[in-house]
């Protein structure tokens, strides 16, 4: 009786160790992962304070542990950062964060067993790991983009520049649109899409030549509106509450003004890796606030003490990142919860070999100046952008395929593709000070978005984000006559239970890659035969 009371206690302790352990763990696999560090029982126990026996009798994380080594395969030893990983290896890591995003928690037996249909298996090892195939760089962009002052900026700046030509009209457009202030924007039911953009510029350190681009484009800002070069460009985002406080609304306090603060904000992140890293804090609002501000809703904190609001602010947001880091670094929660589809992704690398520089001349570019000065003045009033007949036909036939989109780890990435091509078609019919977007602003803006869909499948590739499906299509693309069950049994080793087969063969029916048939060639039961749908093939 008198030792009852006590047992209670020593439980309640044993279990906070246990539950202590577990976080620690998963740290240690998150500090690791993100670090490019090997990963194996005895450094995630080392880095977790854990023993190994621990790992070993925790399922979760023995499956977790062994997944990422699998994915990663050979270890990484003392290579720098930027070689530690393949493009497939870190696709397969991001593959394995989708998987562990859809897992139930442990102890929840019910939903475990109906999770086992959904497209997300929990992450297992494998004997290998999936290379997903390999996209080429992508083609240059329809002439059609270089439409209007945007066109001539590029035109006249790029034969002096070593910067690649779509980095200088993606950053004009950006800027353009920050600078221009929420006045103008066109209605989507009760949606307003205004001209803030986001872009991330992805290519090579040093030799993409992405400050350099953006160096030209800051300076034609600077002749146009100094103002906004010199109060509204900011960097070193870090959280959500410090971007609301660079755009908050003034309260009368401490000789604030109460009205008339700017609140249009270009973002200049030139280390986009260290943003990428800041939302993986915990606790971190950043991700929230980034997502809020492209949207144009109110931006706040709720706190006790010191609640901050910021009503029309006008974000826009310019990331540069080497591909390496954008997929060592993004993470499943990221591509899944709209933040990086906020995004439009532009592959840069170095045009020409200019040893002494370029040799651009101050008149070189008054066309241009003149032009987007007046759109700013423009842009200073009230609109709303509708579209003219002739555009409005054109949308009609692409709003359908822009919807539909694409699977995987590209379809995450690219999911919001009609919004994009509508705020850079209100964006070039704003430069050329139209009232309605015509024809030659939404194909300007169809092409820059062709140009984003695509750096996105060179960065992401063909994956859907399902390791056995990705490996059965890396099989059956190839085969025009299609693969038998038997053959896709054998790609495994027989080593897949018919069931996950059936899942993933389903996936890639459901995402237009392949379809089924039966066929016989004589007595018996006809073969199930899977085939490459037409227009999916490889080429």
């Amino acid at each position: 009786m008198t030792t009852q009371p006590a047992r209670r206690p020593l439980a309640d302790a044993a279990a906070r160790r246990t539950l202590d352990a577990e976080q620690r763990v998963r740290t240690a696999l998150r500090e690791l992962d993100r670090d490019g560090a090997t990963i194996s029982f005895a450094a995630v126990a080392q880095r977790a304070r854990v023993s190994r026996a621990f790992l070993y009798e925790h399922a979760d994380f023995r499956a977790e542990i062994e997944a990422l080594r699998t994915a990663r395969g050979a270890a990484p030893g003392r290579l720098p950062a930027g070689q530690r990983a393949s493009d497939a290896s870190l696709r397969a890591r991001l593959r394995a964060a989708l998987d562990d995003n859809q897992r139930p928690p442990r102890g929840d037996h019910a939903d475990a067993r109906r999770a086992r249909d959904r497209p997300w298996p929990r992450p297992r090892a494998r004997a290998r790991a999936p290379g997903p195939a390999m996209s080429a760089w992508p083609a240059p962009p329809a002439a059609a983009a270089l439409h209007g002052p945007a066109g001539e900026f590029v035109q006249r700046t790029a034969p002096h520049t070593e910067a690649d030509p779509m980095a200088l009209l993606a950053q004009f457009l950006v800027a353009f649109g920050a600078a221009a202030g929420r006045n103008v924007h066109y209605a989507v039911e009760a949606t307003r899409h205004h001209l803030n953009e986001f872009v991330i510029l992805v290519g090579p350190s040093g030799k993409g030549r992405k400050g350099s681009s953006w160096d030209h484009v800051d300076a034609l800002l600077a002749q146009v509106d100094r103002d906004f070069a010199e109060r509204c460009v900011s960097s070193g985002l870090s959280s959500g509450e410090g971007l609301i406080w660079e755009v908050r609304d003034g309260d009368g306090a401490e000789g604030e003004p109460a009205v008339g603060r700017d609140k249009r904000r270009l973002v200049l992140e030139s280390e986009f890796a260290q943003v990428l890293k800041v939302l993986a804090r915990e606790g971190n609002t950043l991700s929230p606030v980034i997502r809020n501000a492209w949207d144009a809703k109110t931006l706040q904190t709720i706190a006790k003490h010191t609640p901050v609001r910021a009503r029309d602010a006008h974000i826009a947001l310019v990331g540069h990142i080497t591909k390496d880091e954008l997929l060592r670094l993004i993470t499943a929660t990221e591509l899944a919860n709209g933040f990086f589809n906020r995004f439009l992704v532009i592959a840069v690398q170095r045009s020409q070999e200019l040893p002494f520089g370029g040799r651009l001349a101050g008149d070189d570019l008054h066309r241009v100046r003149d032009a987007t000065l007046t759109a700013l003045r423009f842009a200073a009033l009230q609109r709303q952008l509708t579209f003219d007949p002739d555009a409005r036909a054109r949308w009609i036939e692409v709003y359908g395929p822009l919807s539909r989109g694409e699977e995987g780890l590209l379809g995450a990435a690219t999911h919001r593709a009609e919004a994009h091509v509508v705020r850079l078609a209100a964006i070039y019919a704003t430069l050329d000070t139209s009232q309605h977007i015509c024809l030659p602003h939404l194909q300007a803006a169809l092409a820059v978005w062709r140009y984003s869909a695509d750096s996105a499948r060179w960065i992401f590739g063909d994956s859907l984000g399902d390791p056995t499906a990705d490996e059965i299509w890396t099989l059956a693309k190839d085969r025009p006559a299609g693969v038998t069950r038997t053959e896709v049994r054998d790609l495994f080793s027989r080593n897949k239970k018919a069931r996950e087969i059936d899942r993933a063969l389903t996936i890639l029916e459901e995402a237009g890659r392949l379809h089924r048939t039966t066929m016989s060639d004589g007595p018996g039961r006809p073969a199930e035969t899977w085939l490459p749908t037409a227009g999916r093939r490889a080429a």
